[in-house]
């Protein structure tokens, strides 16, 4: 586990959402695939796997500047999801076929049963509200916190700090200032955990918060739990 501590007393940690607390119950690939059946589309899980990873890395998290996009980061997703057809296919799907797809696939993510929580996530939130206060910090959108709601984590937080509100996607350094102005606290003073080694462990340290980096199957929240002090 790398980790950035021995400041001042961490008084919050956030959290990153997807690889951290929650993941898939299936892979991208088998989800869109299996999706894209149901609109005539055929195409390989494995390819869409590896599409959706390639469009993921090279296609950069969405910044505005700090102002909070109309439409919730919606078009960046769908970017994504076309040029991940597109790769996977060898051409882009028409706009008739592509936009209905997009709309479920969008739909399908936003649901509570596409995801779960990793197994010791509940009972480490459990014990780590007895000692500081417990955020979410996440590149996600605004379907997060029915996702959480809905999967029994949103009562564990004291609130949900999102990239598509806030208008700047980690590691900008803004939406970590963000979220210590929202809890009322330094930066020293939060700690945040994510499974990002660029978007969460470097950019929370680079705007001043202490940091961990969890690696599953290596470290978890169990990890980090031990390694704070109280």
């Amino acid at each position: 586990m790398l980790m950035s501590h021995g400041g001042p007393q961490v008084k919050a940690v956030f959290f990153d959402a997807a690889g951290t607390l929650i993941h898939l119950r299936e892979s991208v690939g088998d989800s869109y695939a299996r999706l894209a059946q149901r609109h005539g589309v055929e195409a390989a899980p494995k390819q869409l796997e590896a599409a959706f990873r390639r469009a993921w890395k090279t296609r950069p998290q969405p910044q505005h500047d700090g102002i909070p996009p109309e439409d919730g980061d919606r078009a960046w997703w769908a970017g994504l999801v076309d040029d991940c057809f597109a790769d996977a296919l060898g051409a882009r799907l028409t706009a008739d076929v592509m936009t209905p797809l997009f709309d479920d696939l969008y739909s399908w993510f936003a649901r509570p049963e596409a995801w779960q929580t990793y197994p010791e996530v509940k009972p480490v939130l459990e014990q780590l509200r007895d000692r500081s206060r417990l955020f979410v910090l996440s590149n996600f959108d605004a379907r997060l916190k029915s996702i959480l709601d809905g999967l029994g984590l949103l009562p564990l937080f004291e609130s949900v700090v999102i990239s598509s509100e806030v208008g700047h996607s980690k590691p900008h350094p803004g939406i970590f200032i963000h979220a210590a102005r929202l809890a009322g606290l330094e930066p020293g003073e939060c700690l945040h955990a994510g499974d990002e080694l660029e978007a969460d462990l470097k950019g929370a340290q680079q705007a001043g918060f202490q940091a961990c980096l969890i690696k599953r199957p290596d470290t978890d929240l169990g990890t980090l739990l031990s390694s704070l002090p109280g």
